[in-house]
């Protein structure tokens, strides 16, 4: 009844539109950073964007592993496999994305200093690492359930977790 293509069609179609969506939101951000506050301002977001790929690549590819394992099970009608792959992955994302987020907070000042981030800049830019770390697993946790539940068919599902996922950046944007 399912074929791989059919499965991952939507994704790719989702992922485009991402990325159109992530360019015009970057470029407007960066053009509010650098003239509200400056400089230093844009290059503290650089820093909390550049940990934020590391962060949520453990996501990544956790979505690419569960993806097919869940699209295999469905089309068994394997609901058990399903929910043990779910669990699984939620259990590993939230123990690996935890511990890369505490260690991206601990090291703050340090990956701020790499970034060649100096003085109340490398002060403020470690206190938005940290501000970014708490919302790790969360979201993480997102983008790991919607490629499980793409899998299975739930696209419906997989449009309300990236609705609210993107409402509650524009609120926070408008904050």
């Amino acid at each position: 009844r399912i074929v791989a293509a059919d499965v991952d069609l939507p994704v790719v179609q989702q992922e485009s539109f991402g990325y159109i969506g992530q360019f015009a939101a970057l470029l407007i951000v960066n053009n509010l950073l650098l003239r509200l506050g400056g400089e230093s301002a844009l290059a503290q977001m650089n820093v909390v964007q550049n940990v934020s790929y590391v962060a949520l690549a453990i996501y990544n590819a956790l979505g690419d592993t569960v993806q097919p394992l869940c699209g295999t099970f469905f089309a068994e009608h394997n609901k058990d496999a399903i929910r043990r792959v779910m669990s699984l992955a939620a259990v590993i994302g939230t123990v690996s994305g935890g511990v890369t987020a505490a260690l991206f907070a601990l090291l703050a000042p340090s990956v701020c200093s790499l970034f060649g981030l100096t003085g109340s800049a490398a002060l403020d830019g470690a206190f938005a690492v940290r501000v970014y770390c708490l919302s790790v697993v969360p979201a993480g946790l997102s983008l790991m359930w919607s490629a499980c539940f793409q899998a299975i068919g739930r696209e419906r599902i997989v449009f309300l977790i990236h609705q609210l996922r993107s409402f509650a950046c524009f609120v926070v944007f408008a904050l």
